[in-house]
């Protein structure tokens, strides 16, 4: 491997090439602050910055060490988002008026479970390859109903207005 040897007070230090190249490639550095910054991580030169920092810390009594006491525990309060909450139930009144049986919403803001066709979609579930695409199948299925169900609503509109 090849080094850069530099004298350093007093001693020699033979600094390995490969981690200079990395620090002026990654941080954009001249050689000269590669070659600094390598003696400064590897205490070879001193940090003011660093001892002042270290210094303060000390006189403050602070120890450097992880925190082993037990956290306190935040209560975590769920955000109410009624608009989310809405298109849930307008999706699951839908849903009805196309057919699924066994309605039921488990979660206010995410989740809808029902029957269609002998099917019961699920959100979560782990599916094999077939099950995916009877699951596409599906899905198109209902994206087709509710097609269905918009002709009809619209042109339930256009007879009022007429």
């Amino acid at each position: 491997m090849e080094t850069i040897v530099k004298e350093i007070n007093g001693k020699t230090v033979k600094i390995p090439m490969p981690d200079i190249v990395n620090y002026m490639q990654k941080l954009e550095l001249t050689q000269d602050e590669a070659i600094e910054l390598w003696l400064t991580d590897n205490d070879y030169l001193d940090n003011e910055e660093v001892d002042r920092l270290s210094q303060q810390a000390k006189d403050n009594k602070t120890n450097l060490r992880a925190d082993t006491g037990e956290r306190k525990k935040r209560e975590v309060t769920k955000k109410e988002n009624p608009t989310k909450e809405g298109i849930i139930k307008e999706v699951a009144a839908t849903l009805e008026k196309i057919g699924a049986v066994n309605i039921k919403i488990t979660n206010i803001s995410k989740l809808i479970e029902f029957e269609m066709d002998g099917n019961k979609p699920k959100s979560k579930q782990k599916h094999n390859p077939s099950d995916v695409v009877d699951y596409d199948k599906r899905q198109k299925k209902i994206c087709n109903k509710f097609t269905e169900l918009n002709k009809i609503k619209n042109q339930i509109e256009e007879e009022k207005i007429t």
